[in-house]
């Protein structure tokens, strides 16, 4: 895995300095500095969507069990960091978040199959928000091309939530319990069991009402990181409708998803938001210092994040 991240990394990087190099470092350097401080409102408006993935993943807990709301918002705010600023393919902030709460005592079970069970969520509504987005798109716009790289990558995120999905029903969740099995053993001696794992999952899934509730809260997260599309656009000077954002952002979203190897998705998220910000009309420059935009978002969240888990781990070596 940690050589996929490498070559992941370097073709991100690459394909990253090509998007760049082509529309210019002045032009986009000039663009940026237009938006100025008003930059740092893309940060602050985040924390609407990060309480609303805060909510569908503790909606997974049973409720006597459950993390308060402000240690789950921390969890997942690092959480957010790690994924976002390092090479973990996209599961090193779940591994974090685990670790976090294990540290506090949380019951290990529950740990793993509410952190299974979100991960589930993300992949299946990205699925459907893909699927929104390209509903929206087909109904605006006609583009043979698109429209079947779209249709492959919605199959494969549809295939993928519902292949771990059922993994899970099976029972087949072993390689997970003996990763944390690993983790754990550096810490304290926990009996972790595969089986016990299994049927935490089990009973969870079997909640329906909290099940539904958190699918609703991480797809309203993904419906509400709209609003910074639109918020980025007007301080850019542009002005698109709701479904055009909405189109721009889901699309964008599925490709990154995709692109998991790829740390953050670098390039790929660039590269997706020329591609589907030209089928809108935004001029490619003004769609890739958008995506800039959301990096610095990322950059000025994650980096503190990443340093308060570096004061979780000096405290927790004291």
């Amino acid at each position: 895995m940690r050589k996929l991240s490498i070559i992941g990394l370097i073709a991100g990087l690459t394909l990253f300095t090509i998007l760049i190099s082509w529309q210019g470092i002045e032009i986009i350097s000039e663009i940026l500095g237009k938006i100025g401080l008003q930059i740092f409102w893309l940060p602050i408006y985040f924390i609407i969507p990060l309480t609303c993935a805060n909510i569908s993943w503790l909606y997974l807990f049973p409720q006597q069990k459950r993390p308060n709301f402000l240690l789950g918002l921390y969890a997942s705010w690092i959480g957010l960091g790690v994924n976002w600023l390092l090479p973990v393919a996209q599961i090193g902030g779940e591994i974090t978040r685990m670790r976090l709460l294990a540290k506090r005592k949380f019951n290990l079970s529950l740990l793993i199959a509410s952190l299974v069970g979100d991960k589930t969520l993300q992949v299946a509504t990205q699925a459907m928000y893909a699927a929104l987005g390209f509903a929206l798109f087909i109904y605006n716009r006609n583009d043979g091309k698109l429209i079947i790289g779209m249709l492959i990558g919605i199959a494969f995120l549809g295939g993928a939530s519902f292949a771990f999905y059922r993994v899970q029903q099976k029972g087949m969740f072993k390689i997970f319990a003996r990763l944390a099995s690993k983790f754990i053993k550096r810490q304290k001696n926990f009996n972790l069991e595969a089986d016990k794992i299994d049927q935490t999952i089990q009973q969870m899934y079997g909640k329906k009402i909290r099940l539904i509730i958190a699918t609703l809260a991480r797809f309203t997260f993904r419906i509400v990181l709209v609003g910074e599309i639109y918020l980025a656009l007007k301080f850019l000077g542009y002005s698109i409708t709701f479904i055009e954002a909405l189109i721009l952002e889901s699309l964008g979203q599925a490709v990154r998803a995709a692109s998991f190897l790829i740390p953050s998705g670098l390039g790929a998220q660039e590269g997706s938001f020329i591609l589907f910000g030209s089928a809108i009309g935004l001029p490619p420059e003004i769609a890739l210092t958008l995506s800039l935009s959301k990096r610095v978002r990322e950059l000025v969240i994650g980096i503190p994040a990443l340093i308060s888990l570096q004061f979780e781990f000096l405290n927790q070596n004291k």
